[in-house]
């Protein structure tokens, strides 16, 4: 291999970053059982360390690059004055890796090399890091670093880029004092970070922190104008209202999306937005964009306006299905009493499948026996996940118009014409409801599955599914049967079925069915990487 310069063939240093697995001695095999909750970098000993250390120094770039990261990955506080050694180095790549295995919790020999770097580099991109890495960890000079950064708009990106993570005083007045920037990436990526601080921890004084965002609202760059709303959503105050509103007309989609979606999720009582937002939500469902629709219908779901039911039906014919599934969405928040009568006409009327569906999910979301009716019509439909869903809605119910129908689709000389969707949604039915007439189809299901290798290894094979079988189990624990229960216990000394019978004697029990705890993680395996030098 050659060095950087081209010198000619060196000592080969080959920097393998493989991922392996080794054993720790069994004396640390309890502690470890409590530390290891995923996996983690670790050294087998302090040999495989010192081989890090020492790719520091090789004279090839790549391997003191992937030396330095690895060795940040290590977490050791002892190896960090190797690392600032390598803030020097020749190569801008190896700089970029020790700063980012620093990591935020640099210790004041870290910061100094940091604030060294920013200052002193010519590299972009290492001074950038050298920011991020300073914003981090925040030291007291901070402020004068951030100062020094305001003369290139790039650094300035990289420090409202590195404020915007986390809530504190600090980051909310140096995001504000960017929001007056000559540079648009910095002015969106300040009201982003303001959108999300405030989001977490709203502000004390929104009226005048409303008036510092407000004149980006009129903004010549859209994005600007788009994450001013956002931020006005995050403000817990009526008074940001009438701000949105306006926004709703703007000639760019992007930011009546951005308008639609904070008239959602500002933070104010729903009387107030009943009183001032329907009407502009409700047009908004009618946007030639349909993302706005989108934000609309997602709106509205959030405060659930009786006046806004019938146009939100309508949207389940829309031609977007982002609109459609936003739309079911928010009827599913109603009441039935409320947005029945629009989603019913949907079920029964529309010519389009995927609207009937999204009625169907509705009122099966909503587990009414008002909607008894409109379900029971509905399992007429050509359509089987609208049949299927038209059962959930009376099993949820408790509606016994369910139960013979769900007979109908368990009986073994349909098991081939049924879809898998209304058979598992007839199971639950009868477990449910708990019908001895199910236990004839069951019953059929256990035999089939006491004999199931046999008929694995005969040449037509099993006449159903082994999901099928799997679902009669469960069920035969629901139907109390002492007979079904005797099958159950035999199949419980087959893999395949071990999970569905203890769900069914659970069901049988009385209690619920507590799945076995996941394998623990290997106590005295980790993984690890592995650097490999090699002479030639």
């Amino acid at each position: 291999m050659k060095d950087e310069g081209g010198a000619g063939l060196a000592t080969t240093a080959v920097l393998l970053l493989l991922l392996g697995i080794i054993a720790i001695p069994d004396a640390a095999a309890e502690q470890t059982q409590r530390e290891v909750a995923s996996p983690r970098i670790v050294a087998k000993n302090e040999r495989t360390v010192q081989a890090l250390v020492a790719a520091l120094t090789d004279e090839n770039r790549d391997v003191r690059a992937r030396a330095a990261w690895s060795l940040g990955l290590l977490q050791r506080r002892d190896l960090t004055r190797h690392l600032l050694d390598r803030l020097t180095d020749p190569a801008p790549e190896v700089q970029l890796a020790a700063i980012l295995a620093l990591g935020p919790g640099s210790d004041a020999a870290a910061v100094e090399a940091l604030r060294g770097i920013f200052q002193e580099s010519r590299n972009l991109l290492v001074r950038q890091a050298a920011l991020e890495g300073l914003t981090a960890i925040r030291p007291p000079e901070l402020a004068s670093v951030l100062r020094a950064a305001a003369a290139d708009a790039n650094l300035r990106l990289a420090a409202v880029s590195a404020l915007g993570e986390g809530v504190d005083g600090v980051r909310e007045e140096a995001l504000l004092a960017l929001l007056d920037d000559s540079d648009l990436r910095v002015r969106r990526r300040a009201l982003v970070g303001l959108a999300s601080l405030w989001r977490i921890n709203p502000p004390a004084d929104s009226a005048a922190l409303m008036a510092k965002i407000r004149p980006h609202l009129e903004a010549h760059e859209l994005m600007v104008r788009a994450a001013a709303c956002e931020v006005l959503g995050s403000l817990p105050t009526e008074a940001v209202l009438p701000l949105l509103l306006q926004r709703l007309s703007d000639p760019s989609h992007v930011v009546r999306r951005a308008a639609t979606r904070s008239l959602g999720v500002v933070n104010v009582l729903p009387v107030i937005k009943t009183g001032r937002l329907v009407d502009p939500l409700v047009t908004r469902l009618n946007d030639e964009d349909y993302t706005v629709r989108q934000a609309a219908a997602e709106a509205l779901g959030t405060f659930t306006p009786s006046a806004a039911a019938e146009p939100l039906a309508a949207r389940l014919e829309d031609k977007a299905p982002e609109v459609r599934e936003a739309a079911a969405m928010a009827l599913a928040s109603y009441t039935p009493e409320v947005a029945m009568t629009p989603v019913i006409a949907r079920l029964s009327g529309s010519d389009m499948v995927e609207t009937r569906r999204k009625a169907a999910w509705v009122i099966a979301e909503w587990g009414s026996p008002a909607v008894g009716d409109a379900a029971v019509a509905a399992l007429a439909d050509v359509d089987y996940l609208v049949r299927t869903l038209a059962l959930r809605a009376l099993r949820r119910a408790k509606d016994l118009r369910a139960v013979p129908y769900a007979l109908r689709m368990l009986a073994w000389q349909n098991r081939e014409k049924v879809s898998f969707e209304e058979m598992m949604e007839s199971y639950r039915v009868a477990q449910d409801f708990r019908d001895a007439r199910f236990i004839p189809p069951v019953r059929q299901r256990l035999e089939i599955g006491l004999r199931w290798a046999a008929l694995i290894a005969s040449e037509t094979g099993p006449p159903t599914s082994l999901e099928d079988v799997r679902a009669a189990i469960i069920t035969a624990g629901h139907l109390q049967d002492a007979a079904l229960l005797a099958m159950v216990r035999k199949l419980q000394t087959m893999p395949e079925f071990q999970q569905a019978c203890a769900e069914a004697v659970a069901a049988a029990e009385g209690r619920p069915y507590e799945p076995p705890p996941p394998p623990p993680p290997a106590t005295t395996r980790l993984k690890i990487f592995f650097i490999t030098c090699q002479e030639p």
